[in-house]
């Protein structure tokens, strides 16, 4: 029996995923060169925002490496707003690059 009607929507969440670690990658870039209190604090909204869009994907691909991979890189963002070494900056970029490969 089939139902008459489009078909419905596949999911976006890999695609989602991948939009999400750009725009975050993005963000981390412009935090780093920006000297603006008011311009920083944007891209960590967009940076946390964009984690938020990480976790829902990863769930709805039912993806325990990528979450995984996402709790990581919320981690070391949060210590490198802390303190902005270059030892974090770099554990971030892994972070992300890691995302990166493994949502391809």
């Amino acid at each position: 029996m089939t139902i008459p009607g489009e078909a419905p929507e596949q999911p976006t969440y890999h695609k989602d995923f991948q939009e999400s670690v750009n725009l975050f990658e993005k963000s981390f870039k412009g935090v780093q060169t920006s000297s603006f209190d008011a311009q920083r604090a944007q891209y960590v909204t967009v940076m946390n925002e964009s984690l938020k869009t990480m976790q829902e994907s990863a769930s709805g691909l039912v993806n325990d490496r990528l979450i995984s991979l996402k709790n990581d890189l919320s981690k070391d963002l949060n210590k490198y707003l802390d303190a902005p070494t270059t030892e974090h900056q770099e554990k971030v970029q892994q972070d992300l690059d890691s995302l990166k490969s493994e949502s391809e």
